[in-house]
């Protein structure tokens, strides 16, 4: 894996990443091929990133995290049986949009009516078949497809972003707190949006489906004297949240398609098997982070406690493993935002979750992003004294 993704690498990511390439030609993140032009980029994102910023910007989380609460309150009252990946879907967009634009994402149309959250998933899954095509995005913008009134989801998600970045750039925003694009202008870089994602959907199927595991981690949560909802500092405290976390990531990785990269000229040894350079390879996190030789013979299985012995074997299966879009200089920066953290924690200490359907717990569409649906779940209100942000836990219970 470090051959292929590590620092210092030699190998260069393969011209399918040029679907993703924004319609005025400028380098993005994602899309550039530049090693050099990706370090620049990455450098200028980098101070959006960092843990001190997202930490200031944790109240917008949770207002985000108590309005999914509130929504889970209804149903929960008169059992209603509903799909868990609407709402963590729409939960996860919205905090993106939130910490990013300083609006949600998930619960909104968009500019002018339009349906925003539709038209990043149709860009994803545009770019991500037609990466492999001839001509990439050629098919779906060009003067033909323009004459048709063909709607172009790279070029519509685009126009969005630009049109909040000369938002930002025109309004007084003294006083206001600064969201990921105020930074991003700040460092003279509005090329592009982070391309980060929270795995909330693969945290809650692995937390309700394995009753010894919630128990578990409902008696540590449990444990914090507090019924105002847990801080990511909180969280921190809490080793087997900790495990379970990391075992979420590595079982249910979000990006579990394979991430292509060129073999350098020196070629590519494996196994006693050598690659020749030009060729184009990559390694899926589904089979890396299942890999016996690493994880043990219970590889398949979740099981957090892998994660609670030696330190020393902790850090090395952390070292191993492969998700947030990647690992080494071309991973994706937003893994800090990953407040899975918060989301578990929260879940179990407010509500009892039963899925409907234990033989077919979801359906999952991979293009670039694994896409979840249809995880149908009945969700019961826990009689513990927690409280949305600004109410009495009286009036919830």
């Amino acid at each position: 894996m470090k051959a292929l993704y590590g620092h210092n690498t030699a190998a260069i990511k393969s011209k399918w990443y040029s679907a993703f390439q924004s319609p005025e030609g400028a380098p993005n993140q994602l899309a550039t091929q530049d090693p050099k032009v990706h370090a620049g980029i990455r450098r200028r994102f980098a101070p959006a990133f960092k843990m001190t910023v997202l930490l200031r910007q944790e109240g917008a989380m949770q207002n985000c995290l108590d309005k999914l609460w509130q929504s889970l309150e209804k149903p929960a009252l008169d059992g209603t049986v509903i799909d868990m990946c609407h709402y963590t879907e729409t939960v996860t967009w919205d905090i993106i949009g939130q910490l990013c634009y300083g609006e949600p994402l998930g619960s909104i149309a968009g500019a002018e009516g339009m349906n925003l959250q539709g038209i990043l998933n149709s860009l994803l899954t545009a770019s991500t078949i037609f990466g492999h095509v001839w001509g990439q995005l050629f098919w779906l913008d060009n003067p033909l497809t323009r004459l048709l009134g063909v709607k172009n989801p790279v070029q519509e998600s685009f126009e969005w972003s630009s049109m909040k970045v000369r938002q930002h750039v025109e309004a007084d925003r003294s006083g206001v707190e600064p969201d990921m694009v105020d930074y991003f202008l700040s460092y003279k870089d509005a090329q592009g949006k982070p391309t980060t994602h929270l795995e909330v959907v693969e945290g809650a199927f692995a937390v309700t489906t394995n009753p010894a595991v919630i128990q578990k981690l409902r008696e540590e949560v449990d444990a914090v004297d507090s019924d105002e909802p847990l801080s990511y500092k909180e969280t921190q405290k809490l080793p087997y949240l900790k495990a379970v976390v990391r075992e979420s990531l590595r079982m249910y990785s979000s990006v579990p398609a394979q991430l292509y990269r060129i073999v350098p000229d020196s070629g590519l040894s494996v196994d006693d098997h050598l690659i020749p350079s030009g060729t184009v390879v990559g390694i899926s996190s589904l089979a890396q982070n299942r890999d016996t030789a690493i994880f043990g013979q219970d590889a398949t299985t979740f099981n957090p406690d892998r994660w609670l012995g030696d330190e020393s074997q902790a850090r090395y299966l952390e070292a191993a493993l492969f998700n947030f879009g990647g690992t080494g200089p071309r991973s994706c920066p937003g893994r800090d935002l990953a407040m899975l953290y918060k989301f578990v924690a929260q879940m179990v200490k407010r509500f009892n979750f039963e899925l409907v359907d234990e033989a077919h717990p979801f359906s999952v569409r991979t293009y670039f992003f694994a896409m979840q649906s249809n995880m149908r779940m009945k969700v019961a209100r826990r009689e513990q004294h927690v409280k949305f942000r600004g109410q009495s836990a009286e009036t919830l219970l």
